[in-house]
């Protein structure tokens, strides 16, 4: 700490690799909104992306994070991203996310290496793609044309959708088909993630129950951590 102001460093894991460049700046705009809301301190946030270099299991990925995480950047949380792929979110919290953060736990408790102690779920339902989603008008806008949701098979909560990512690649196709061929085939899946992730404003999440659950989740990593 410099006189009154704060560093608030977040580390990210994520389950893909296009995840992170959405979900990166999801989560320092959810952090800012927090600490404005709720805190009196100047506090600074950086978020950094750290991808895992051994281990095969979730929870071995996740412990390897938070291990070089806390050695290579001070990070004083981790951000643990699984998807859902499922209607609710309770089986990946009992399959991967808990498992995950026992781990860290233990290490803690165990080892005097320093590590990570704070875990923040981020479970989206179904999967990152339904979060993509939250924003229809944003979205319609970047594939650049004038199709209604319900043309493009988009219309509702997206976190209902059996399959977000093929949807959004559906609606591309649909939305840019009668487009030369050379400008519709040059916009792909993968060019959405950092831009909407950018893009969207969080308050079009709040009608998502698994963003509403991250956020508390980080709610509670600041609380602890002092900066509420």
């Amino acid at each position: 700490m410099i006189d009154d102001k704060m560093i608030l460093f977040i580390g990210l894991v994520t389950e893909g690799a296009t995840d992170e460049r959405f979900f990166k700046p999801i989560i320092k705009k959810v952090a800012n909104e927090l600490l404005l809301k709720e805190s009196t301190k100047t506090i600074d946030i950086e978020v950094q992306y750290i991808a895992s270099k051994t281990g095969t299991s979730f929870t071995d990925k996740v412990l390897d994070v938070a291990k070089r995480g806390y050695k290579d950047y001070g990070v004083n949380m981790l951000v643990v991203h699984t998807d859902a792929d499922d209607v609710k979110s309770k089986k990946a919290y009992t399959d991967r996310i808990n498992p995950a953060i026992r781990a860290v736990e233990q290490h803690n408790e165990q080892h005097n290496e320093p590590c990570c102690k704070i875990c923040v779920p981020l479970v989206p339902i179904r999967e990152t793609e339904s979060w993509m989603l939250a924003d229809k008008e944003l979205f319609i806008r970047f594939i650049q044309t004038n199709m209604k949701e319900t043309d493009l098979g988009i219309k509702g909560n997206a976190e209902t959708f059996n399959n977000p990512k093929e949807k959004i690649k559906e609606a591309i196709r649909l939305g840019r088909a009668n487009m030369p061929k050379k400008i519709k085939d040059k916009l792909k899946i993968e060019h959405l993630y950092a831009y909407l992730g950018a893009s969207i404003p969080v308050q079009c999440l709040e009608n998502y129950e698994s963003y509403r659950d991250f956020k508390n989740n980080l709610r509670k990593a600041l609380q602890n951590l002092g900066f509420l």
